[in-house]
């Protein structure tokens, strides 16, 4: 959730080489935890909040409720699904007008080939509940062989994103190297994830239009 605090200390940071130093935010981000999948759920949750401390307020667990009448300015906060900025700001940073951002790029390559490799290794279970009966070392078998198939693709890919980032272009380079990652298993994780985080379709397609190739 993001709301504003109600303390609003004056306090500012500054760094090497920067006259002018940086107010503490106005508006605060914190995680909230309400659990939804038990069939009389809790009314209330819990307001997970590590830099509270930024606004002098300590650090301790707290209901969300008593946490919206105590900590923040009432009628402020906006809820987002876990996650939700994380995705909304990585895509956003992706392909704009042919202006390149390597940081996105290599970032968006190693998601596409997470997510391809995982797919695949989760497919070998076939249904969800086959993995409910598993032995413990058959799960320890998987989990392992799961891991050094990360391990191959991700140097793979880091050999590839080298070669890219010295080349002439890296930024086109690199562009190429992401494309060539989007496989079966990266659009159907992405759709679940997209899914989740956008329940009601309102933003549904962002990732996919976020990174188009270039006319």
């Amino acid at each position: 959730m993001e709301a504003h605090p109600v303390k609003h200390r004056q306090t500012r940071l500054f760094t090497n080489g920067s006259p002018d130093g940086r107010y503490i935010a106005t508006v605060h981000t914190f995680a909230t935890l309400a659990p939804k999948s038990h069939k009389s759920p809790p009314l209330d949750g819990i307001a997970v909040d590590v830099s509270s401390m930024q606004y002098e307020n300590a650090l301790q667990s707290m209901t969300i409720t008593e946490y919206n009448r105590t900590r923040v300015q009432t009628g402020t906060s906006t809820a987002y699904p876990f996650g939700y900025n994380i995705f909304r700001d990585h895509y956003s940073r992706l392909l704009r007008d042919e202006h390149w951002d390597v940081g996105a790029m290599k970032l968006e390559a190693g998601i596409r080939v997470t997510n391809n490799v995982v797919y695949t290794w989760a497919t070998t279970f076939g249904e969800r509940q086959n993995l409910k009966v598993i032995s413990h070392d058959s799960f320890i078998y998987a989990k392992n062989k799961l891991r050094q198939q990360l391990d191959e693709a991700m140097q793979e890919l880091r050999e590839q994103v080298d070669i890219a980032i010295v080349s002439f272009d890296p930024g086109a380079k690199l562009y190429g190297v992401v494309q060539k990652k989007a496989g079966v298993g990266h659009l159907v994780m992405m759709g679940m994830l997209e899914t989740r985080l956008y329940q009601d379709n309102s933003r549904a397609g962002l990732w996919r239009s976020s990174f188009q190739a270039p006319t």
